[in-house]
């Protein structure tokens, strides 16, 4: 789920005529997300991709009452990239999974469900943040 989700935002942001940088694809030379990222000071938007990666419950709760949530590391990544570009230049693109929990404490991030459509939330997001986008070059709409 996660790979088709992020070839999708990858080729969406190609025909929109931005360059994506994905982190989880740069070498890796000992390096978190977060290092990676700092690498890349010159970026201004960006794009994080939550799937349903680990599974947790409570220490009231039992295994069979757990849930699907992001990989933490990627949430701690999140939430660096809103403290460093602002929440407004940060979309959240996650799937509509039964029983996946995303953060809800993150104000002011655009957060979108991957669904038919979902490109045209980021576009407007783009453009509000003054990208020059235009969803005419996505050839399947």
């Amino acid at each position: 789920m996660g790979e088709e989700i992020k070839s999708e935002v990858v080729q969406t942001l190609h025909k929109l005529e931005l360059e994506p940088i994905v982190l989880s694809e740069q070498p890796n030379i000992q390096q978190t997300l977060i290092e990676k990222s700092a690498d890349y000071a010159n970026i201004s938007f960006a794009v994080v991709i939550l799937t349903p990666d680990e599974l947790a419950y409570s220490k009231e709760q039992t295994a069979d009452q757990a849930r699907t949530q992001p990989n933490q590391n990627t949430v701690f990544l999140l939430g660096y990239l809103i403290g460093r570009l602002g929440p407004e230049n940060v979309v959240v693109v996650y799937p509509k999974t039964k029983d996946f929990q995303i953060p809800d404490m993150y104000d002011g991030v655009l957060w979108v469900e991957h669904k038919t459509g979902w490109y045209f939330e980021l576009i407007k997001q783009l453009q509000a943040c003054n990208y020059d986008v235009d969803a005419n070059n996505l050839g399947w709409i």
